[in-house]
Formats: C-alpha cells, structure tokens, sequence
C-alpha cells in the first residue's frame, strides 16, 4: 500500500529523526528567548503565545474520484499552484516571524529560528498524519468491498479450502490430534494434540493445526508413561 512500504518508511524514519532534532533546536533558542527576556523559571516561548498558529503548511493529501484521464490531468497542481502554495507559505510564516519579533528586537534572530524550526514540526506532523490518512481511507474502501474485516482464521480457512482442491485424499492435511489408548479395543485413555488458539488471542477457540500425515508400522513400538506430561 501506499504507507506500507520501504520507500514510505525510510521516508518517515528520516523525518521522524528530523522532527527530534527540530524539537533539540527548539529547546535551544526557547532558552535564549527566556534568558534575553530576563523571565524566570522554566517557562517556555509558548506560555508567551510564540507558536506558529495560522502559518500555512502546504502538505496534504490529495484525493481524485475520476477515471477519466483527461479529466485527472486538469485535477493535478500545476507549476502556477505550487508556487501560490509556497508563497503563501513564505508570507504567513514571514508575518508570523515580524508579529512576534517586532514585541522584542532583542530577541528577534531567536523568535524567527524558534518559529521556522517549530514550522518544521508542522511540516512532518501533516505529512505523517497525510500518508496515514491515505492509508486509512484504503483501508475503508477494502471493509467496503469485503463486507467486513478479514483475520488469521479467515486466511487459516481459505488455505483450508484451497488445500482440499490441491491435494488428493490421501494426502489431506489432517488435524493434529490423536487419541491413546492400549489397543485398538480399548477406550481412549488421552489425547495427543498441538493446537493454535483462533485469532492468535487468549480467549480464542482451542483448536488443533493441520499437517501433513504419513502413516506406517513402527519397528520398534514407542513406550511412554501416561503421566509423563
């Protein structure tokens, strides 16, 4: 899909490490902009209101309902759209950058690095949230088309299924659960089993796994303690 792949994740790693280092840089001049303040305490620029509040962050999603390939490459952005977008984002972060900056000039170089790299933050938190929003809706269209959410069972049954249309009889994968008794006369005295619980949780359904059976006379028979377990 779209979000699980390498591409996506070593994209997301790298900007998951840069939104770490832009939270250090942060940190950094938030304490330049205390100290040149003379304010006290451990109080950060954002009880002093510097954010990036109302700065435009030109990352999102984009989604086409049409087939019409014509129709599709009108929808697209255009050189001319992407340069509107950017400047848009220039002249909000720059007006942002001079309404905080203006209230102290002593503190200006701080203020605007603080509110570029908390900008920065922006940009990767609405390109995460755009590739998961993408994969999410995806993921809807498949409930969508299915009826409902496939699990384990679900696939652990159609290659049940399949199993019986590949394989003859004689070769079936057979649950592994076998009764022990003392001969073919007697009552069985326990069960010999592996078994997977349905859907891979505590409170599934016990239920033996299926494997592939060759069946033979022993040479020498086997001889165990039923209380050997």
């Amino acid at each position: 899909t779209p979000r699980r792949n390498k591409d996506i994740d070593d994209a997301l790693l790298c900007t998951s490490k840069i939104s770490t280092w832009c939270a250090s840089v942060r940190g950094f001049f938030a304490n330049q902009i205390i100290a040149a303040l003379g304010l006290k305490g451990d109080k950060p620029p954002d009880i002093l209101g510097i954010n990036t509040q109302g700065v435009f962050v030109p990352v999102v999603p984009l989604c086409i309902q049409n087939s019409d390939a014509e129709e599709m490459g009108q929808l697209f952005f255009t050189p001319t759209d992407i340069t509107a977008l950017l400047d848009e984002q220039k002249r909000s972060l720059a007006a942002r950058i001079a309404h905080f900056a203006s209230a102290s000039p002593a503190t200006e170089n701080s203020v605007r690095l603080y509110i570029c790299v908390d900008h920065l933050r922006d940009i990767i938190v609405q390109l995460h949230q755009g590739v998961d929003y993408v994969e999410d809706m995806l993921r809807q269209q498949l409930f969508a088309a299915v009826g409902r959410e496939l699990s384990s069972n679900d696939f652990a049954s159609f290659r049940r299924f399949n199993d019986r249309k590949l394989f003859r009889d004689e070769t079936q994968p057979l649950p592994f659960s076998y009764a022990v008794r003392r001969s073919p006369l007697h009552s069985p005295e326990g069960l010999v089993a592996i078994e997977e619980r349905s859907g891979g949780n505590e409170g599934g359904m016990s239920e033996p796994v299926f494997t592939h059976v060759r069946q033979g006379r022993a040479a020498v028979p086997m001889r165990f303690s039923l209380n050997a377990a």
